[in-house]
């Protein structure tokens, strides 16, 4: 895993990654 993206988000998994795209999807659309 890239260290940059890892102290970027740390908190964030890739699953919960994937959900919040979705997530920002439906809200802008």
């Amino acid at each position: 895993m890239a260290k940059g993206k890892d102290k970027k988000q740390p908190t964030k998994t890739l699953k919960e990654k994937r959900r919040d795209k979705r997530e920002k999807k439906q809200t802008a659309s």
